[in-house]
Formats: structure tokens, sequence, C-alpha cells
């Protein structure tokens, strides 16, 4: 189906984003200039609309960039604990396996963070950032005859957080992002692999041995 914007609707909504911008300015979430913009939005809503409400909600908006830190850090910790086995066991083979074990898990979790929060779009570990108060802005225009279907159009009018890499690397994001990504469960796969075969299959294979 083929829609025309009108030149006069065309200018009504550039003119109408641009005005939230000059009044209110940056709007990043659960700030005092995102609750104004909801504030014009709704104002101007009850122009066409049969009923508009502001509806509050709780949310934790330093969670959405936030996540990567915690898992980039679990990923690290167990690289870096990797480098340092042979200083902290240099010759306890149940030190070593414990300290493998810790390094996996610390593999794991960061993966499973970066899948939940990344991949799925969840929630997962939202709740350990301060939560913090927002707003959607709801506008009905109802039916005047039998309700037969639902339409929905829905939009942001905060500012998403400033995402510094693909700012500053432009098509390198992508670049950067593949390569953090293969890297990452390149390691997942190593690291989970050297703990199998060192302190599974090489003790089989010597008891086999001697036997």
């Amino acid at each position: 189906m083929n829609v025309e914007i009108s030149e006069e609707n065309s200018k009504y909504m550039y003119n109408f984003i641009k005005n939230i911008i000059k009044e209110c300015g940056p709007r990043m979430p659960c700030c005092s200039a995102e609750a104004k913009g909801a504030e014009i939005i709704r104002k101007e809503m009850e122009k066409t609309c049969d009923e508009v409400v502001i509806e509050p909600f709780k949310c934790h908006p330093r969670a959405f960039l936030g996540f990567l830190r915690i898992s980039i850090s679990f990923l690290i910790s167990s690289f870096v604990l990797f480098l340092f086995l042979p200083i902290l066991a240099p010759t306890s083979q149940i030190t070593q396996l414990f300290i493998m074990i810790i390094d996996v898990s610390l593999n794991i979790i960061g993966v499973w963070i970066l899948w939940k929060e990344f991949f799925n779009y969840q929630e997962y570990i939202d709740p350990i950032f301060k939560e913090k108060s927002s707003q959607n802005v709801v506008g009905k225009i109802k039916a005047k005859d039998e309700l037969k279907k639902i339409l929905i159009f829905s939009g942001h009018h905060d500012s998403a957080l400033q995402f510094n890499l693909l700012r500053y690397l432009w098509i390198g994001y992508g670049i950067v992002l593949f390569w953090g990504l293969g890297a990452t469960f390149l390691w997942v796969f190593l690291s989970t692999f050297i703990l199998i075969a060192v302190n599974v299959v090489a003790p089989l294979a010597h008891v086999s041995a001697i036997s």
C-alpha cells in the first residue's frame, strides 16, 4: 500500500519535532527535559485525540549501554586470570583446576549477559542500575462505530544515550563489532577446551598409558 504524505503534513511533522528540540533540548531518559517533551506532545495530541493520558513507569536508563562494561569486564578478567595462571598456581594441579573453573565461569557469565541484553533485548541485569521515573504519552482516537481493528503508532520522545563507538568509528563500528564478537566466542571456546583438555583428557590419557 502506497501512502502519500502531503507537503503540508510533512512540514507540520518537521516543525513539531524541531519545536520539541528547541524547547526541551537533549532529552535524556528519565530527565526533566524528557518530561517537558512529553507534556508538549500531550497538548498537541489533545487537539485531535478523544483521550490523552500521561502514563508513568519505572526503568533503568543507564543499563542500555552499561551492560556492555559489565560483560566486557567479565571477559577481560577471564583473559587476565588465564595469563597469570602460571604465577598463581605454578605447581598445584588442584589450584590450577580451581582457577580454570573460575576462568571459564567468568567467560560464561560475560557472554550470557551479552546474549540476554544485546541479542535477546531483555532487561536481564537492568535492576542493578539505578531505577528512575519516566513516562509515555498515550492518545486514543475512539471508533465511532463498531470496533474492528486497532492501529497503534508509537515512537520515542527521549534522546538516546550516545553510542561512542558508532559516533566516532562510523563504518568501523561494524568491523569492531564483528571482530569483537568473534574474539569473544573464540576465547570462550578456547578456555573451555583448555579446561577439559588439561584437567580431564590429559589425566585420562596418562592413566590409560600407565595401565
